[in-house]
């Protein structure tokens, strides 16, 4: 027995049936064919862009870009030639205000410092330090002291100098390049000892011939006679200055002020680089509330022994037998 199906031809179909058969088969476009086809071609393009990512080398900089970075330009033409620093040692911070530095709101002042004469004292540091550059063209000034404040954040005591500085348009453009600051200084004796380094790093290598230190007048013996002994720094005017400036008016004040200077100098004179642990060495460790490093090792390696002396424990004249004054003058 034989079946025979006969199969509808197209022209027998339903009319609906025959058109939409016709375009989802024949168009490229038809929802049916890119349901297919999309997720395959999204896997292609991702796994050929996977390919070329992890083909591909590393985009390194050019050679020019790396050696600007690793070796530096020199310093300007006008901080090359210097021989003489001027190191106003900084007393305070300075919070900014209307007042540009007049005011004690201004100032984050310690307990012994008076807010009736300490900020004409600090500005008178400021304009005694500008005033030695100004008349020395071959003087560089350096504006020290570090983070001392906790209340003051990261703001250093002189950062916040050259700040005010800046803002009382002391410091004009003829000394503008022979101006910097010294960050890490916590007390006198690094005011002097990093004042040094810094001097080193701006001028390109080089020390100075002359040290002039702006404080107060009551200080004078600490500088002059203690913490330029203990770099081995040679005495003579012509080598070591003292400019004292901003000490308060006779009467009660200045007799407070010179019997803690008295106090504190005895100090000094039995631990000469701040180095006891129960003393002046607590006291830089309290000011140093931020835990700063200093760089100067690596800025200053001449100066190494006299920057350990306190970690390594090392005799003085140990530390002071690479320093390039050494043997310079008698001290």
């Amino acid at each position: 027995m034989v079946v025979s199906i006969r199969l509808p031809s197209e022209s027998n179909l339903p009319h609906h049936y025959t058109y939409t058969s016709r375009r989802h088969s024949s168009t490229f476009f038809s929802p049916r064919i890119w349901r297919r086809v999309l997720p395959l071609a999204v896997l292609f393009i991702l796994f050929v862009e996977t390919y070329r990512f992890f083909d591909a080398p590393f985009a390194q900089p050019p050679a020019s870009d790396i050696d600007s970075v690793y070796n530096l330009p020199g310093p300007e033409p006008a901080t090359t030639g210097l021989k003489t620093l001027v190191i106003v040692a900084c007393h305070s911070i300075w919070l900014g205000g209307a007042s540009l530095g007049t005011s004690a709101a201004e100032w984050i002042l310690e307990p012994y410092q008076s807010s009736a004469s300490a900020p004409a004292s600090f500005l008178a540091h400021i304009n005694a330090g500008i005033t030695a550059v100004q008349s020395d063209p071959s003087a560089l000034l350096v504006f020290s002291g570090g983070e001392t404040r906790p209340s003051a954040g990261p703001l250093t005591e002189a950062g916040s100098y050259y700040a005010l500085a800046m803002q009382r348009g002391l410091i004009s453009d003829d000394i503008r390049n022979r101006t910097t600051t010294e960050l890490g200084a916590t007390d006198s004796y690094q005011n002097l000892l990093f004042s040094l380094c810094r001097f080193r790093e701006v001028t390109g290598g080089n020390y100075p011939e002359k040290i002039v230190v702006v404080s107060f007048g009551f200080k004078r013996e600490r500088f002059v006679d203690l913490h330029r002994a203990a770099v081995g720094w040679p005495v003579g005017q012509d080598q070591f200055e003292f400019i004292a400036a901003g000490d308060p008016d006779e009467g009660i004040e200045l007799v407070r002020a010179m019997e803690g200077e008295r106090r504190t100098r005895i100090l000094w004179e039995k631990d000469a680089h701040g180095c006891q642990e129960k003393g002046l060495g607590e006291k830089r460790r309290t000011r140093n509330w931020g835990r700063r490093t200093v760089p100067y090792e690596l800025s200053c390696p001449e100066l190494k022994g006299l920057l350990n002396v306190c970690v390594e424990q090392r005799e003085v004249e140990q530390a002071l037998l690479s320093t390039p004054w050494r043997g310079k003058a008698t001290l």
